[in-house]
């Protein structure tokens, strides 16, 4: 009995060593584990060629939140303090006071503005709201950054603030509450007031617009999870109509997902979509472009959008026409930020792997991407016209600004590696106040667009006339160039 004691006691003991577990067991003889220190973070400042006092060195625990240093005791001659940033240039600018969330060693740099540079006023719109808007913002030198506020003290009903837009009618870019923007202009912002669309998904919401009657309105859809969805044509009741769709929350950008054969978007009947921070994707086997932009209707890309991986094999004619978007009679607007990137566009007649012009379309294009587009197969494709845009029958493309890069244009007769233009109307200049127009890319190096077949010509460009009818060299930023006159063509 007292064996079967001794026995029972060591198999108790045994079991509640198991479960306690290494870490238990560990605990139990040496004792509580010892916790991990916490994470620090540096923040250091370097005057990026100002002089004076150096704020001091900030050193936190991972994940708090500083206020970055005024200007203090340093300055730059006569240039302005503009605010701080993790590089030099080409990055965003944290005005003094601004809070950030640390979660590394980082090294903010001084950024200054030159002496003489011009003034701006950003002034904040009610747009038919009742209260007070946030208050004018005065004396902002051009490259200054300034933090977008809510909507304050204004209401509209039952209609809800979503934001701000640079255009009355919300066709402009939209800015959400705390987001950061770079002053480069005076401006005027204006609130924005919606109703709630019903509908569960981006399908149902752009289904009850089609059935909507109400002429001028503007209606915003705020794309909170990525969506897979079928063709749509985006269409209404009423006249007139801005629908504005860009991702819920601008640091977070959305996809949306072609499931199916036909266009992604259809977009005509006096239809303005504006995308904003919103990537189209299209499918490998495709019979359309992603977009079509037919009569009377408006499409504006802005920052963060993306028009890419689509593939038209072209349709029962074995006509192929716009890898990515297609406008017939219709209107696009390109901004800074937005890409057509990666699509394609084969058959025996291939055009426009990115953008196709046709009857009477125009197209501004004041930056962004348009790179890695292919027109045409070499062996399939008999002729293959503008691996980046082609510009058809009496169409206008105005290029103020962006990069046409990578592009490719290949066939039995291949023409135009970045742009192709028949009895059309290309111009390559700068923008009023500005030096400068964007890049096209020539024949040579990583960046080139190019031809290739049997008859190839015009890596850059390719103008149909009778003569000097071709551009094989890169359009830097101040070289301007259009199919109006012989001037730049090789």
């Amino acid at each position: 009995m007292k064996k079967q004691r001794v026995i029972i006691s060591i198999l108790a003991s045994v079991l509640w060593l198991m479960l306690l577990g290494c870490e238990g067991m560990a605990e139990l003889f040496h004792g509580p584990k010892p916790e991990k220190p916490p994470v620090t973070c540096t923040l250091t400042f370097h005057l990026n060629g100002g002089t004076g006092t150096i704020p001091e060195t900030i050193t936190v625990t991972a994940g708090t939140v500083v206020n970055l240093p005024d200007q203090g005791g340093f300055s730059k001659g006569q240039d302005i303090f503009a605010g701080w940033s993790e590089g030099t240039s080409n990055v965003t600018i944290y005005p003094a006071f601004s809070p950030v969330t640390v979660h590394d060693d980082i090294i903010f740099y001084a950024r200054w503005i030159p002496y003489g540079t011009p003034t701006h006023t950003v002034t904040f719109h009610a747009n038919g709201a009742s209260g007070t808007a946030p208050p004018q913002i005065t004396g902002l030198y051009s490259g200054m950054p300034i933090t977008i506020p809510n909507q304050g003290s204004l209401s509209m009903g039952d209609k809800t603030f979503s934001g701000w837009n640079t255009q009355q009618n919300g066709s402009g870019l939209h800015y959400a509450a705390g987001a950061v923007v770079t002053v480069t202009e005076t401006i005027i912002f204006y609130a924005q007031w919606i109703n709630a669309l019903p509908g569960a998904t981006l399908a149902e919401q752009l289904a009850y617009i089609c059935s909507a009657d109400d002429d001028g309105a503007v209606y915003d859809i705020a794309v909170s999870s990525n969506e897979h969805i079928g063709p749509q044509t985006i269409s209404t009741m009423g006249r007139n109509i801005t629908v504005n769709i860009h991702s819920a929350n601008p640091a977070d950008v959305k996809t949306i997902q072609l499931t199916s054969a036909g266009y992604l978007f259809r977009i005509e009947d006096n239809i303005t979509l504006t995308l904003q921070n919103i990537v189209l994707n299209g499918i490998n086997s495709n019979t359309s472009a992603l977009v079509h932009v037919g009569l009377g209707g408006k499409l504006i890309f802005d920052a963060g959008s993306k028009i890419t991986q689509n593939t038209n094999i072209g349709n029962a004619e074995n006509v192929g026409a716009g890898g990515g978007i297609a406008l017939n009679n219709g209107t696009l607007e390109m901004n800074d930020g937005a890409e057509i990137v990666g699509n394609k566009v084969f058959g025996n007649f291939s055009a426009g792997g990115g953008i196709c012009l046709n009857e009477n379309s125009n197209v501004a294009i004041h930056g962004g991407t348009i790179s890695e587009n292919i027109a045409g197969n070499e062996t399939s494709t008999l002729y293959s016209y503008g691996g980046g845009i082609y510009i058809g029958t009496n169409s206008t493309v105005t290029m103020f600004g962006g990069t046409i890069s990578k592009n490719q244009c290949t066939g039995i007769q291949a023409l135009g590696g970045g742009i192709y233009a028949e009895d059309s109307v290309f111009t390559k200049r700068a923008a009023s106040g500005s030096s400068t127009s964007g890049i096209i890319f020539g024949g040579t190096g990583t960046n080139a667009n190019t031809v290739t077949g049997i008859i190839a010509f015009g890596h850059a460009i390719y103008r149909y006339s009778v003569s000097l009818s071709e551009r094989n060299t890169t359009l830097t930023n101040y070289d301007e160039i259009t199919t109006l006159n012989n001037v730049g063509w090789e």
